[in-house]
């Protein structure tokens, strides 16, 4: 029996060795393919009859594989999946649909097991997630429900929301979200200071990397299926490129969003972009992407007290992103960041603030944070 493994030379080295000895304990062959494009490509090159487990990344596990093989060797199964998951296919009797393998033939069953799916964690500095919002509760609820069900498999990974003189809904739906998930975790900041919401929580945390959203972008429901650990994903990364993050989808940007780049499209949503040095080749509008506080520091903007995004882009265009894109519903209200008349006053004072008045919702604890003390 072999095993279909998306991966690629960015994934830990370590758990993609052992995933490869774990199988070959069990005398399972390792194919490692760098997306679901890719074996969609060959997927008529595989053997035909051969019944071949699926791993959408090096960083998932199944329960009892010796029972798998067995229940395998007993029919002919077109397909074995738990819950959502696809755990193994025949080649012949199936074709990949988008994301997912879709059965052939009535008479060759798709079997739904019973296996448990777990995910193997690499090493790393866990990243903490931080998300800014202002007055927008709609996209901010929204927001928040797609992206706790993006980390199911991550409980541990913190998520602090910068609510910046927030009104009184989006503060209910912050502490809401606060009261119901302990790894989230509300800063109420007393002035509106835009997207320096980042250097709020770096100096308040003091975290080593950072994944930075802001409140309006919507993950699909399939992200914990194809991307189970993908801050982990995302962590890895930073070894090889200076941001790594999903890249938005295009179909509801303004006209003016499309001029200096082109887009680039995939058949499926499993599988990694990567532009090294080449601006016009990847959308720059990117949702949760993460970088170094490091990095973020070298390329801090005093008038803005923040790094943007395009800031630390001028450090080098290196950029990872997956194929699957969220949804930036922000364009799709004249209300939002980048026109409400508020925003935009204290975006450009932003740079003469520099003491700012934040508590913590969680602990109730308060401080006085100096903006530009980010940078000393």
């Amino acid at each position: 029996m072999k095993a279909v493994v998306i991966a690629d030379k960015y994934d830990d080295d370590v758990v993609v060795n052992e995933l490869r000895a774990l199988l070959l304990q069990h005398n399972v062959e390792m194919v490692m393919l760098p997306s679901l494009d890719e074996l969609k490509k060959q997927l008529h090159t595989l053997e035909q009859g051969e019944r071949y487990f699926f791993f959408p990344s090096p960083y998932v596990r199944y329960s009892d594989i010796p029972g798998l093989i067995a229940l395998h060797n007993s029919a002919e199964f077109s397909i074995v999946r738990s819950g959502l998951h696809t755990i193994s296919f025949i080649p012949r009797l199936v074709a990949i649909s988008q994301d997912t393998f879709i059965s052939l033939f009535r008479d060759h069953y798709i079997f739904g097991s019973n296996a448990r799916v777990d995910v193997r964690k690499p090493t790393i500095s866990i990243p903490r997630i931080i998300l800014g919002t202002h007055h927008r509760d709609v996209y901010l609820q929204l927001t928040l429900n797609s992206l706790m069900n993006a980390l199911k498999h991550c409980p541990e990974i913190p998520v602090s929301i910068v609510i910046n003189n927030p009104t009184s809904d989006i503060k209910a739906v912050a502490t809401n979200f606060q009261n119901q998930y302990e790894q989230i975790e509300v800063l109420e900041v007393e002035q509106n200071i835009g997207f320096a919401g980042a250097n709020v929580c770096i100096q308040w945390y003091k975290p080593e990397i950072v994944i930075h959203s802001d409140d309006d972008f919507i993950l699909p429901h399939c992200t914990p299926v194809l991307y189970p650990i993908w801050p982990y994903q995302f962590v890895v990364r930073l070894n090889y490129f200076n941001r790594v993050g999903f890249t938005s989808g295009l179909s509801n940007l303004p006209l003016e969003a499309y001029q200096d780049f082109v887009d680039f499209h995939t058949e499926t949503r499993l599988g990694w972009k990567y532009q090294i040095h080449d601006k016009s080749a990847m959308p720059p509008i990117m949702a949760y992407y993460a970088y170094k506080v490091s990095l973020w520091k070298k390329c801090y903007m005093p008038e803005q007290q923040t790094a943007g995004d395009g800031s630390i882009l001028s450090a080098g265009y290196l950029c990872a992103t997956p194929f699957l894109r969220p949804y930036h519903i922000g364009w799709n209200y004249q209300d939002n960041y980048y026109n409400h008349a508020e925003y935009l006053y204290a975006s450009t004072k932003i740079g003469l603030i520099d003491k700012v008045n934040v508590q913590n919702l969680k602990t109730g604890e308060k401080r006085i944070i100096t903006l530009s003390d980010a940078v000393k």
